[in-house]
Protein backbone atom coordinates (compact mmCIF):
# COMPACT_ATOMS: atom_id res chain seq x y z
CA UNK A 1 0.00 0.00 0.00
CA UNK A 2 0.78 3.48 -0.59
CA UNK A 3 0.62 4.63 2.93
CA UNK A 4 3.58 1.91 4.05
CA UNK A 5 5.64 3.02 1.79
CA UNK A 6 5.29 6.78 2.47
CA UNK A 7 6.30 6.12 5.73
CA UNK A 8 9.60 3.90 5.00
CA UNK A 9 10.19 6.95 3.14
CA UNK A 10 10.52 9.58 5.36
CA UNK A 11 11.71 7.63 8.36
CA UNK A 12 14.53 6.45 5.90
CA UNK A 13 14.85 10.51 4.88
CA UNK A 14 15.50 10.83 8.81
CA UNK A 15 17.86 7.71 8.87
CA UNK A 16 20.02 8.80 6.21
CA UNK A 17 20.35 12.32 7.89
CA UNK A 18 20.79 11.48 11.00
CA UNK A 19 23.50 9.35 9.68
CA UNK A 20 25.81 12.04 7.95
CA UNK A 21 24.92 13.86 10.74
CA UNK A 22 26.50 10.76 13.19
CA UNK A 23 29.32 10.42 11.01
CA UNK A 24 30.93 14.15 9.79
CA UNK A 25 30.35 14.81 13.69
CA UNK A 26 32.37 12.06 14.83
CA UNK A 27 35.56 13.20 13.12
CA UNK A 28 35.24 16.87 12.72
CA UNK A 29 32.65 17.79 15.37
CA UNK A 30 29.60 19.49 15.08
CA UNK A 31 30.08 23.23 14.57
CA UNK A 32 29.27 26.16 17.65
CA UNK A 33 26.10 27.25 15.78
CA UNK A 34 24.13 24.11 16.68
CA UNK A 35 24.78 24.28 20.30
CA UNK A 36 22.08 22.35 22.01
CA UNK A 37 20.26 19.26 21.82
CA UNK A 38 17.03 20.94 20.60
CA UNK A 39 18.63 22.75 17.50
CA UNK A 40 20.58 19.83 16.31
CA UNK A 41 17.22 18.00 16.32
CA UNK A 42 15.09 20.76 14.71
CA UNK A 43 18.06 20.35 11.74
CA UNK A 44 18.09 16.84 11.31
CA UNK A 45 14.07 17.06 11.11
CA UNK A 46 13.70 19.84 9.08
CA UNK A 47 16.36 18.66 6.58
CA UNK A 48 14.70 15.14 6.52
CA UNK A 49 11.41 16.58 5.62
CA UNK A 50 13.11 18.52 2.84
CA UNK A 51 13.91 15.37 1.27
CA UNK A 52 11.17 13.66 1.60
CA UNK A 53 8.86 16.28 0.36
CA UNK A 54 11.47 16.30 -2.83
CA UNK A 55 11.01 12.47 -3.07
CA UNK A 56 7.00 13.13 -3.44
CA UNK A 57 7.53 14.08 -7.08
CA UNK A 58 9.40 10.58 -8.14
CA UNK A 59 11.37 12.13 -10.68
CA UNK A 60 14.43 10.66 -10.78
CA UNK A 61 16.49 13.53 -12.05
CA UNK A 62 15.16 15.78 -9.78
CA UNK A 63 15.34 13.62 -6.83
CA UNK A 64 19.49 12.70 -8.17
CA UNK A 65 20.38 16.10 -8.22
CA UNK A 66 18.66 17.91 -5.32
CA UNK A 67 20.00 15.13 -2.82
CA UNK A 68 23.39 15.76 -3.45
CA UNK A 69 22.94 19.42 -3.43
CA UNK A 70 21.02 19.28 -0.27
CA UNK A 71 23.43 16.71 1.56
CA UNK A 72 26.08 18.85 0.91
CA UNK A 73 24.63 22.19 2.57
CA UNK A 74 23.44 19.98 5.47
CA UNK A 75 27.52 19.03 5.75
CA UNK A 76 28.40 22.21 5.04
CA UNK A 77 26.38 23.73 7.62
CA UNK A 78 26.59 20.93 10.09
CA UNK A 79 30.02 20.06 10.28
CA UNK A 80 33.06 21.90 11.84
CA UNK A 81 36.26 22.14 9.35
CA UNK A 82 37.58 23.90 6.38
CA UNK A 83 35.71 23.68 2.96
CA UNK A 84 38.66 20.54 2.07
CA UNK A 85 37.66 18.69 4.77
CA UNK A 86 33.89 19.08 4.42
CA UNK A 87 34.14 18.11 0.81
CA UNK A 88 36.15 15.23 1.88
CA UNK A 89 33.54 13.74 4.08
CA UNK A 90 30.92 14.44 1.09
CA UNK A 91 32.20 12.21 -1.46
CA UNK A 92 32.44 9.47 0.93
CA UNK A 93 28.95 9.65 2.12
CA UNK A 94 28.00 9.62 -1.72
CA UNK A 95 29.60 7.02 -1.86
CA UNK A 96 28.36 5.40 0.96
CA UNK A 97 24.56 5.65 -0.51
CA UNK A 98 24.76 5.19 -4.14
CA UNK A 99 27.58 2.35 -3.51
CA UNK A 100 24.88 0.45 -1.82
CA UNK A 101 21.79 1.48 -3.93
CA UNK A 102 23.95 0.15 -7.43
CA UNK A 103 24.79 -3.06 -5.48
CA UNK A 104 21.46 -4.07 -4.05
CA UNK A 105 19.91 -3.04 -7.05
CA UNK A 106 22.24 -5.32 -9.38
CA UNK A 107 21.61 -8.45 -6.60
CA UNK A 108 17.72 -8.48 -6.74
CA UNK A 109 17.03 -7.06 -10.34
CA UNK A 110 18.63 -10.67 -11.46
CA UNK A 111 16.56 -12.79 -9.08
CA UNK A 112 13.35 -10.43 -9.26
CA UNK A 113 12.97 -8.10 -12.11
CA UNK A 114 12.56 -4.47 -12.61
CA UNK A 115 8.94 -4.91 -12.79
CA UNK A 116 8.60 -6.75 -8.85
CA UNK A 117 10.88 -3.85 -7.21
CA UNK A 118 8.37 -1.42 -8.21
CA UNK A 119 6.03 -2.48 -6.25
CA UNK A 120 5.54 -0.57 -3.34
CA UNK A 121 5.70 -3.18 -0.75
CA UNK A 122 8.79 -5.22 -2.01
CA UNK A 123 10.31 -1.38 -2.89
CA UNK A 124 9.83 -0.41 1.11
CA UNK A 125 12.15 -3.96 1.47
CA UNK A 126 14.34 -3.29 -0.95
CA UNK A 127 15.32 0.79 0.78
CA UNK A 128 15.37 -0.69 4.01
CA UNK A 129 18.47 -3.44 3.22
CA UNK A 130 20.04 -0.31 1.68
CA UNK A 131 20.10 1.26 4.67
CA UNK A 132 20.79 -1.37 6.54
CA UNK A 133 23.95 -1.64 4.56
CA UNK A 134 24.75 1.83 4.74
CA UNK A 135 24.96 1.56 8.29
CA UNK A 136 26.92 -0.99 8.30
CA UNK A 137 29.83 0.59 5.99
CA UNK A 138 29.84 4.02 8.39
CA UNK A 139 30.46 1.50 11.35
CA UNK A 140 33.22 -0.25 9.32
CA UNK A 141 34.97 2.67 8.65
CA UNK A 142 35.05 4.32 12.00
CA UNK A 143 36.12 1.15 13.31
CA UNK A 144 39.04 1.75 10.93
CA UNK A 145 40.04 5.24 11.52
CA UNK A 146 39.24 5.31 14.86
CA UNK A 147 38.50 9.38 16.14
CA UNK A 148 37.31 9.50 19.45
CA UNK A 149 37.41 7.58 23.06
CA UNK A 150 34.14 6.13 22.46
CA UNK A 151 35.27 3.66 19.54
CA UNK A 152 34.96 0.00 20.03
CA UNK A 153 37.80 -2.56 21.00
CA UNK A 154 38.22 -5.27 18.19
CA UNK A 155 37.44 -8.00 19.72
CA UNK A 156 33.69 -6.47 21.16
CA UNK A 157 33.68 -5.40 17.27
CA UNK A 158 33.34 -8.34 15.82
CA UNK A 159 31.35 -10.05 18.71
CA UNK A 160 28.81 -7.15 17.19
CA UNK A 161 28.95 -7.76 13.97
CA UNK A 162 27.14 -10.86 13.88
CA UNK A 163 23.96 -8.67 14.70
CA UNK A 164 23.72 -6.62 11.82
CA UNK A 165 25.62 -8.87 9.56
CA UNK A 166 22.66 -11.59 10.49
CA UNK A 167 19.73 -8.81 9.94
CA UNK A 168 21.01 -8.02 7.05
CA UNK A 169 21.30 -11.27 5.66
CA UNK A 170 18.20 -12.15 7.25
CA UNK A 171 16.44 -9.10 5.49
CA UNK A 172 18.19 -9.77 2.06
CA UNK A 173 16.72 -13.65 2.01
CA UNK A 174 13.52 -12.86 2.60
CA UNK A 175 13.43 -10.04 -0.12
CA UNK A 176 15.20 -12.25 -2.44
CA UNK A 177 13.28 -15.23 -2.22
CA UNK A 178 9.74 -12.60 -3.02
CA UNK A 179 7.68 -13.57 -0.34
CA UNK A 180 4.08 -12.78 -1.76
CA UNK A 181 2.00 -11.03 1.05
CA UNK A 182 -0.26 -9.62 -1.71
CA UNK A 183 -3.43 -11.35 -0.27
CA UNK A 184 -2.30 -10.56 3.49
CA UNK A 185 -1.97 -6.76 4.24
CA UNK A 186 -1.95 -7.47 7.59
CA UNK A 187 0.88 -9.71 7.56
CA UNK A 188 3.01 -7.22 5.09
CA UNK A 189 2.55 -4.63 7.51
CA UNK A 190 4.21 -6.89 10.48
CA UNK A 191 6.69 -8.00 8.42
CA UNK A 192 7.62 -3.49 7.51
CA UNK A 193 7.56 -3.07 10.63
CA UNK A 194 10.27 -6.24 12.22
CA UNK A 195 11.90 -4.68 9.36
CA UNK A 196 11.96 -1.35 10.83
CA UNK A 197 12.69 -2.65 14.50
CA UNK A 198 15.58 -4.34 12.91
CA UNK A 199 17.21 -1.48 11.87
CA UNK A 200 16.20 0.39 15.03
CA UNK A 201 17.68 -2.75 17.33
CA UNK A 202 20.83 -2.37 15.80
CA UNK A 203 21.49 0.88 15.54
CA UNK A 204 21.04 0.84 19.25
CA UNK A 205 23.00 -1.98 20.21
CA UNK A 206 25.93 0.08 17.93
CA UNK A 207 25.19 2.99 20.52
CA UNK A 208 25.35 0.56 23.68
CA UNK A 209 28.64 -0.93 22.31
CA UNK A 210 30.16 2.70 21.80
CA UNK A 211 28.96 3.79 25.62
CA UNK A 212 30.48 0.70 26.72
CA UNK A 213 33.90 1.54 24.86
CA UNK A 214 33.50 4.81 26.17
CA UNK A 215 32.74 3.87 29.43
CA UNK A 216 35.17 1.28 29.91
CA UNK A 217 38.14 4.05 27.97
CA UNK A 218 37.44 6.18 30.94
CA UNK A 219 37.92 3.21 33.33
CA UNK A 220 41.29 2.19 32.34
CA UNK A 221 42.37 6.38 31.99
CA UNK A 222 40.56 6.61 35.80
CA UNK A 223 42.80 3.58 36.59
CA UNK A 224 45.71 4.70 35.30
CA UNK A 225 45.32 8.66 37.18
CA UNK A 226 45.28 6.43 40.27
CA UNK A 227 48.57 4.45 39.44
CA UNK A 228 50.04 7.74 38.38
CA UNK A 229 48.80 9.30 41.50
CA UNK A 230 49.92 6.65 43.84
CA UNK A 231 53.69 7.14 41.52
CA UNK A 232 53.25 10.34 42.25
CA UNK A 233 53.24 10.13 46.06
CA UNK A 234 56.12 7.79 46.46
CA UNK A 235 58.06 9.72 44.35
CA UNK A 236 57.04 12.64 46.87
CA UNK A 237 57.59 11.08 49.51
CA UNK A 238 60.80 9.85 48.26
CA UNK A 239 61.99 13.15 47.72
CA UNK A 240 60.59 13.90 51.42
CA UNK A 241 63.14 10.98 52.51
CA UNK A 242 66.21 12.48 50.79
CA UNK A 243 65.58 15.90 51.87
CA UNK A 244 65.67 14.54 55.48
CA UNK A 245 68.76 12.63 55.32
CA UNK A 246 70.22 15.62 53.33
CA UNK A 247 69.25 17.88 56.08
CA UNK A 248 70.78 15.56 58.99
CA UNK A 249 74.19 15.37 56.43
CA UNK A 250 74.00 19.09 56.47
CA UNK A 251 73.34 19.31 60.24
CA UNK A 252 76.35 17.10 60.77
CA UNK A 253 78.96 19.18 58.54
CA UNK A 254 80.00 21.32 61.27
CA UNK A 255 81.02 18.25 62.79
CA UNK A 256 82.85 17.09 60.23
CA UNK A 257 84.48 20.18 59.35
CA UNK A 258 85.52 20.58 62.64
CA UNK A 259 87.54 17.29 62.54
CA UNK A 260 88.78 18.27 59.12
CA UNK A 261 90.31 21.70 60.92
CA UNK A 262 91.63 19.85 63.62
CA UNK A 263 93.39 17.41 60.94
CA UNK A 264 94.71 20.34 59.64
CA UNK A 265 96.16 21.70 62.40
CA UNK A 266 97.94 18.57 62.92
CA UNK A 267 98.89 18.17 59.00
CA UNK A 268 96.98 14.78 58.93
CA UNK A 269 96.88 15.24 55.16
CA UNK A 270 95.93 11.84 54.43
CA UNK A 271 93.49 10.69 57.08
CA UNK A 272 91.73 14.30 55.54
CA UNK A 273 91.58 13.26 51.94
CA UNK A 274 90.06 9.87 53.29
CA UNK A 275 87.71 11.29 55.39
CA UNK A 276 86.25 13.79 52.20
CA UNK A 277 86.27 10.73 50.29
CA UNK A 278 83.75 9.22 53.11
CA UNK A 279 81.98 12.15 52.57
CA UNK A 280 81.37 12.40 48.97
CA UNK A 281 80.31 8.62 48.69
CA UNK A 282 77.74 9.33 51.52
CA UNK A 283 76.46 12.36 49.60
CA UNK A 284 75.83 10.44 47.04
CA UNK A 285 74.31 7.29 49.01
CA UNK A 286 71.68 9.72 50.33
CA UNK A 287 71.03 11.71 47.10
CA UNK A 288 70.08 8.74 44.62
CA UNK A 289 66.21 8.10 43.95
CA UNK A 290 64.39 5.11 42.08
CA UNK A 291 62.86 6.34 39.02
CA UNK A 292 62.38 2.47 37.67
CA UNK A 293 63.37 -1.26 37.41
CA UNK A 294 65.74 -0.43 35.14
CA UNK A 295 69.18 -0.49 37.02
CA UNK A 296 70.81 1.85 33.85
CA UNK A 297 68.32 4.27 33.33
CA UNK A 298 68.46 4.44 37.27
CA UNK A 299 72.08 5.90 37.07
CA UNK A 300 71.70 8.09 34.21
CA UNK A 301 68.38 9.90 34.93
CA UNK A 302 70.40 10.35 38.98
CA UNK A 303 73.49 11.67 36.95
CA UNK A 304 71.88 13.74 35.03
CA UNK A 305 69.88 15.21 38.11
CA UNK A 306 73.46 15.75 39.72
CA UNK A 307 74.86 17.81 36.42
CA UNK A 308 71.83 20.02 36.31
CA UNK A 309 72.18 20.63 40.50
CA UNK A 310 75.72 21.95 39.38
CA UNK A 311 74.65 24.45 36.87
CA UNK A 312 72.06 25.70 39.04
CA UNK A 313 69.12 23.92 36.59
CA UNK A 314 65.66 22.71 38.24
CA UNK A 315 65.53 18.81 36.77
CA UNK A 316 62.19 17.07 37.21
CA UNK A 317 61.95 13.33 35.89
CA UNK A 318 58.73 11.92 35.81
CA UNK A 319 58.58 8.01 35.21
CA UNK A 320 55.35 6.23 34.11
CA UNK A 321 54.58 2.78 36.40
CA UNK A 322 55.63 -0.15 34.25
CA UNK A 323 57.93 2.03 32.10
CA UNK A 324 60.84 -0.84 30.20
CA UNK A 325 63.25 -0.12 27.42
CA UNK A 326 61.74 -3.51 25.82
CA UNK A 327 64.00 -4.63 22.93
CA UNK A 328 65.87 -1.55 22.94
CA UNK A 329 69.78 -1.59 23.47
CA UNK A 330 70.93 0.14 26.95
CA UNK A 331 73.54 1.64 24.69
CA UNK A 332 71.22 3.16 22.23
CA UNK A 333 68.94 4.14 25.32
CA UNK A 334 72.61 6.03 26.98
CA UNK A 335 73.00 7.52 23.75
CA UNK A 336 69.54 9.00 23.08
CA UNK A 337 69.11 9.82 26.38
CA UNK A 338 72.58 11.30 26.79
CA UNK A 339 72.79 13.74 23.72
CA UNK A 340 69.00 14.88 24.39
CA UNK A 341 69.81 15.87 27.84
CA UNK A 342 73.18 17.11 27.07
CA UNK A 343 71.79 19.98 24.15
CA UNK A 344 69.29 20.34 27.07
CA UNK A 345 71.40 21.34 29.96
CA UNK A 346 73.71 23.24 27.72
CA UNK A 347 70.56 25.57 26.82
CA UNK A 348 68.90 25.78 30.25
CA UNK A 349 72.30 26.22 31.91
CA UNK A 350 72.49 30.24 30.00
CA UNK A 351 69.11 30.63 30.53
CA UNK A 352 67.45 32.33 33.31
CA UNK A 353 65.66 30.16 35.89
CA UNK A 354 66.58 27.53 33.84
CA UNK A 355 64.35 24.08 33.42
CA UNK A 356 64.47 20.92 32.36
CA UNK A 357 61.63 18.22 32.40
CA UNK A 358 61.37 14.94 31.73
CA UNK A 359 58.50 12.60 31.06
CA UNK A 360 58.70 9.21 30.17
CA UNK A 361 56.42 6.79 29.25
CA UNK A 362 54.72 3.71 27.51
CA UNK A 363 52.55 4.27 24.50
CA UNK A 364 49.95 1.84 22.12
CA UNK A 365 50.04 -0.48 25.11
CA UNK A 366 53.36 -0.70 25.42
CA UNK A 367 54.53 -1.24 22.34
CA UNK A 368 56.24 2.23 21.97
CA UNK A 369 57.95 4.06 24.78
CA UNK A 370 58.13 7.93 24.63
CA UNK A 371 60.39 10.47 26.19
CA UNK A 372 59.18 13.66 26.26
CA UNK A 373 62.05 16.47 27.24
CA UNK A 374 61.07 20.19 27.85
CA UNK A 375 63.96 22.69 28.44
CA UNK A 376 64.32 26.56 28.86
CA UNK A 377 66.40 28.63 26.13
CA UNK A 378 67.12 32.32 25.20
CA UNK A 379 68.04 33.14 22.15
CA UNK A 380 67.66 32.27 18.43
CA UNK A 381 67.76 28.37 17.06
CA UNK A 382 69.38 27.98 13.80
CA UNK A 383 67.78 25.12 11.35
CA UNK A 384 68.80 23.93 7.55
CA UNK A 385 65.36 22.35 7.26
CA UNK A 386 64.54 19.85 9.50
CA UNK A 387 68.14 19.93 10.91
CA UNK A 388 69.84 22.21 13.81
CA UNK A 389 72.09 23.71 13.11
CA UNK A 390 75.07 24.47 16.04
CA UNK A 391 76.04 27.69 17.51
CA UNK A 392 79.03 26.11 18.91
CA UNK A 393 82.55 26.83 17.46
CA UNK A 394 83.35 23.50 16.74
CA UNK A 395 80.19 22.56 14.94
CA UNK A 396 81.57 19.18 13.59
CA UNK A 397 81.72 17.74 17.13
CA UNK A 398 78.54 19.73 18.60
CA UNK A 399 76.46 19.32 15.72
CA UNK A 400 75.76 15.47 15.45
CA UNK A 401 74.08 15.41 18.90
CA UNK A 402 70.39 15.31 17.84
CA UNK A 403 71.45 13.69 14.73
CA UNK A 404 72.43 11.03 16.37
CA UNK A 405 69.26 11.06 18.29
CA UNK A 406 67.39 10.87 15.08
CA UNK A 407 69.32 8.12 13.29
CA UNK A 408 68.64 5.83 16.67
CA UNK A 409 64.82 6.88 16.48
CA UNK A 410 65.01 5.70 12.67
CA UNK A 411 66.71 2.55 14.01
CA UNK A 412 63.74 1.14 16.12
CA UNK A 413 61.19 2.27 13.68
CA UNK A 414 60.18 5.57 15.82
CA UNK A 415 60.40 9.11 15.31
CA UNK A 416 61.77 12.68 16.82
CA UNK A 417 59.51 15.90 17.22
CA UNK A 418 61.08 19.16 17.81
CA UNK A 419 58.84 22.04 18.90
CA UNK A 420 60.30 25.29 19.95
CA UNK A 421 58.07 28.47 21.34
CA UNK A 422 58.54 31.54 23.85
CA UNK A 423 61.40 29.97 25.47
CA UNK A 424 60.56 26.75 25.88
CA UNK A 425 62.26 24.02 23.64
CA UNK A 426 60.06 20.32 23.45
CA UNK A 427 62.05 17.62 22.14
CA UNK A 428 59.91 13.69 21.76
CA UNK A 429 61.49 10.84 21.27
CA UNK A 430 59.43 7.71 20.07
CA UNK A 431 60.97 4.39 20.22
CA UNK A 432 59.71 0.96 19.23
CA UNK A 433 60.11 -1.57 22.02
Amino acid sequence: MFWEYSIINFLVCVFDTYLIYDFVGYYEGITPRLLTKKSRITVILFTSCVIYFINLFHNTALNLFASLFINFLFIYLVMNGNLFQKFVHYLIIIAFQYGTEFLTAIALVNRMGEVVLSVENVKAHTVLIMKMLNFVLYLLIKQLVPKRNDSIDKKAFFIFMTIPVSSIGLMFSVTYLNIDFSDAPLKRAVLLVFYLLMVLGNVLVAYAFRRYGAINKNLHLQEKRVEDYKVQLGYYRQVEDVNKKNAAFHHDMCHYLKAIGNLAEENQNEQILSLLNELHMEFFKVDKQDFCNNAVLNNILNEEINEARKHRVDCRIYVEPGFSIGGIRETDMISALGNLYKNALEAAAKSRNGFIKITMFMGNEGKFLVIKMEKSYEGAILRDGARFLTTKENKFIHGVGIERVREIAKKYGGSLRTIYKEGIFQAVLVLST
